[in-house]
């Protein structure tokens, strides 16, 4: 399976190099023999696509507490089940070696009895505590207005992702003042990236 998925991605990425350097060689040649016609491209082509406005109905709260409290004994006999129910898996059917023998098809043996150990210790705590939540929830719903007043608490991605979306200056003036220097140095970055990762493919 590892051998696979990193087969795969190496391939993946000789064919995203191998097009980026015909690209880049296509590019400076143009720039060398007829810079204007690569200009005009660029110039259509540098639009400004905020992806902070895109975010924006993403980044609106949802609201599920008044459906929460109107069914809350049906959410709590749902919670309570399937932490029954996971923590009847976890404890009874799915022991140490089962889950160890599973993830020893991805890790090394020790390293998978340790992911094993922890992932069981995690899940049978998590899952003890819902059952104390989803008790909470079923009987007296209100005593949990604490966590959820720490819960609800709002972060915007949007606000953190301000610094990403600005526009930063590019290099199209250096091009643009030296064509050909700019295009002489694309052709030859191009031709040797297709140059070697075609030799690596007709080797390999």
């Amino acid at each position: 399976m590892l051998k696979l998925l990193s087969r795969i991605i190496w391939e993946a990425f000789q064919w995203v190099g191998l097009f980026g350097g015909l690209l880049g060689l296509v590019t400076g040649l143009a720039l060398i023999f007829n810079s204007s016609a690569v200009f005009r491209v660029s110039e259509r082509m540098n639009v400004w696509i905020s992806t902070r406005q895109a975010m924006r109905s993403w980044d609106q709260p949802i609201d599920v507490e008044r459906a929460l409290y109107r069914s809350h004994r049906l959410v709590g006999i749902l919670m309570l089940i399937g932490a029954l129910f996971t923590l009847y898996v976890l404890v009874l059917r799915l022991r140490g070696p089962e889950l160890t023998s599973l993830l020893s098809s991805f890790f090394r043996l020790p390293v998978a009895a340790w992911i094993a150990i922890s992932l069981r210790i995690f899940l049978v705590a998590a899952n003890v505590a819902a059952l104390f939540i989803a008790a909470t929830i079923l009987l007296r719903p209100s005593a949990l207005k604490g966590l959820e007043a720490w819960a609800n608490r709002s972060f915007s991605g949007r606000g953190s992702a301000r610094a990403w979306d600005i526009p930063r200056p590019s290099v199209d003036p250096i091009a643009v003042a030296n064509p050909r220097l700019v295009g002489t140095a694309l052709a030859i970055a191009g031709a040797y990236v297709v140059l070697a990762i075609g030799y690596t493919r007709v080797v390999a």
